[in-house]
């Protein structure tokens, strides 16, 4: 075969652009690492310019390094399937962000049950599927836990009790409604209203007979005094349950 020097430079042109797109695709876009709390940190991409997010986006358990996370980003917003895991690496959810519609949800049971409105009242029904953020097994629990914190006036008073929030996830997937329905101090409900207002994650509306219905869900922070506490299974999608310790201090001041 016979390689006329018109066709060498234009075999050579092309293999330079070829070369050169390749490195400038390498330069342009940065591998990022960022710990989101003491166990888990989230690997993505971003564009090197403009800083947004571009291409694979994963969240990693730390310390068993299951992956809790995977999907992509298009311009910093999450496109196609997304898929969340619960510890152990077995599917929790999977939504698809071009249709913002769930495709699947594991629940571990056949059917759910949820407070749902009828009428002017919450009523405990099964649904379809219950109120959903959309996000790896226990995210939000993890994300109130890091913002939850304990007044410093309860400490010194020695004190131990609970207190329950609600709030309601709309048909539209809108939080909303935030509830005190018992509270053992002013301080504690302010900073769980505001961290319960930053739960700002995607949400998934239940569904009864297929259609979306407002829902109820319950946040119950129980303070103690010590580890003097009895474990109780609250696991239920609607019931969240956040558990605050301190020990006190007994000074004692010896006058001759």
């Amino acid at each position: 075969m016979k390689i006329t020097k018109t066709s060498f430079t234009t075999f050579f042109s092309f293999t330079l652009l070829l070369i050169s797109t390749q490195c400038f695709g390498q330069k342009k876009y940065k591998r990022v690492k960022h710990q989101i709390t003491h166990l888990h940190k989230e690997i993505y991409q971003v564009d090197k310019k403009s800083k947004i997010k571009e291409g694979f986006y994963y969240v990693i358990n730390t310390r068993t390094k299951d992956t809790l996370v995977t999907g992509e980003y298009l311009n910093n917003k999450r496109i196609g399937i997304w898929k969340f895991y619960k510890k152990d690496s077995t599917p929790h959810l999977e939504y698809d962000y071009d249709r913002n519609q769930l495709v699947s949800y594991n629940s571990g049971n056949r059917i759910d049950s949820t407070f749902i409105k009828k009428g002017d009242k919450y009523v405990l029904d099964k649904v379809d599927n219950p109120q959903i953020y959309i996000g790896f097994e226990n995210q939000a629990e993890f994300d109130m836990i890091k913002k939850i914190k304990l007044p410093t006036e309860l400490m010194e008073k020695h004190k131990s009790g609970s207190c329950l929030y609600s709030f309601i996830i709309s048909k539209k997937g809108i939080l909303k409604d935030i509830t005190i329905e018992q509270s053992i101090n002013k301080n504690l409900d302010k900073n769980a209203i505001k961290t319960i207002k930053e739960l700002n994650y995607k949400w998934e509306p239940a569904k009864q007979n297929g259609k979306p219905i407002d829902s109820k869900s319950f946040l119950l922070i129980e303070v103690f005094n010590h580890e003097n506490f009895s474990k109780r299974d609250l696991g239920k999608v609607y019931f969240w349950h956040h558990m605050l310790f301190y020990r006190s201090v007994t000074t004692i001041t010896r006058t001759n």
